[in-house]
């Protein structure tokens, strides 16, 4: 019998149980599908990996796509090629595309038949182009020009977005964020912490580990690198540290969750953000929602990081990054000030709200409204 409910397809590669990414979307994705699915009938679509079914989590329907038998990278680009196919197949009332790199387009607005949102997570091609010196960034702009409606996570994203494509209808929804009951005390924490996805040049952990080794001699608390990513990447992070001259005080601890992600963070004196490229940094988010100060590279997309809870440092200058750590680990009370001007300022990104504004955007988009 066929469902009244109206039916959103998500598609994003990443998926929250993916070992080689696992990343923020993916998370960000699953909190609005859930909350959809108590009046529509949403469906996400994900790339494969091993262990990965069909199934149904918290009333949201995953269907896998492609394969892993060559490796997460090619895995992505296959999952690319095949998305317009399988939409050309599927029946829906809107489509919300989480744009993938590394072209982070594709050609789904041409293949799907109904309304394709480009929900822009990430736009990665000038970071692919400056990692792998091709021409991405070219393809993305292109790219971009095929989709009529975008769901982007700040305004400075909707600028990026608007100078491909001026006519674009393009909608502003942020992340949200589970507030704990309770915040963190900064001004007793315990360690610095990193917690991410383990990719040493976009979250820039080469960066944090020069930072640190610049001023390791000078704090008495260690630095915690929580996460995990492709294998590649772990191994290469641990010749890093190890090679650092202070591995001594930086502890990898790999993969968390629940009880433990929330123990690292109750226990932290501060969060470190350095990252090269980010587009909407949910580690950011979660650190606010704790009460915690950030240190953070001022890259374009952390401009919506408040001023009085966050300390954005010139571009890559890792000496200056260590410095803003140790002003920040001598100095309780400006933890404490800054820790509660970060909660504050958060309380309006709760996830419940910002899956009523995806309702309201597709109310819109199907003509509903």
């Amino acid at each position: 019998m066929k469902s009244d409910k109206r039916r959103i397809i998500f598609s994003n590669y990443d998926d929250v149980a993916n070992p080689a990414y696992g990343g923020g979307g993916a998370r960000a994705i699953h909190e609005v599908a859930k909350r959809l699915a108590k009046e529509s009938d949403v469906t996400v679509i994900t790339g494969t990996y091993p262990g990965a079914v069909d199934t149904v989590i918290d009333g949201v329907r995953y269907e896998r796509i492609g394969t892993y038998a060559f490796g997460p990278k090619l895995g992505q680009l296959i999952y690319s090629l095949l998305l317009p196919f399988v939409a050309w197949r599927k029946s829906f009332d809107v489509w919300y595309e989480s744009l993938t790199p590394p072209f982070s387009c594709s050609f789904l607005p041409i293949f799907a038949r109904g309304p394709v949102v480009a929900l822009v997570h990430m736009l990665s091609g000038e970071d692919m182009w400056r990692k792998y010196r091709l021409p991405f960034h070219l393809a993305e702009r292109v790219g971009l020009r095929l989709y009529r409606r975008f769901v982007v996570l700040s305004d400075a994203v909707a600028s990026q977005v608007r100078r491909s494509n001026p006519g674009a209808d393009i909608v502003v929804i942020p992340n949200g964020v589970d507030m704990p009951q309770e915040p963190a005390q900064p001004e007793t924490g315990k360690h610095v912490l990193f917690i991410g996805r383990t990719e040493v040049d976009q979250k820039g952990l080469d960066l944090l580990v020069s930072a640190w080794s610049s001023v390791a001699s000078r704090v008495s608390v260690p630095l915690l690198i929580a996460g995990d990513g492709q294998a590649t990447e772990s191994r290469r992070l641990k010749e890093i540290v190890d090679g650092s001259g202070c591995a001594d005080s930086i502890r990898l601890v790999g993969h968390v969750t629940g009880a433990e992600k929330d123990s690292l963070f109750r226990d932290a004196a501060l969060v470190a953000i350095p990252s090269r490229f980010e587009t909407f940094s949910m580690v950011a988010l979660e650190a606010f929602s704790y009460g915690l100060p950030v240190v953070a590279f001022d890259i374009l997309n952390t401009g919506w990081f408040p001023d009085e809870a966050a300390i954005r440092i010139d571009l890559f200058d890792t000496v200056s990054f260590g410095k803003a750590i140790v002003s920040l680990l001598d100095d309780p009370d400006r933890r404490r000030r800054m820790g509660a001007a970060a909660r504050e300022s958060v309380r309006h990104y709760d996830w419940d709200g910002i899956a009523e504004r995806y309702i309201r955007h597709a109310d819109l988009v199907t003509g509903t409204l």
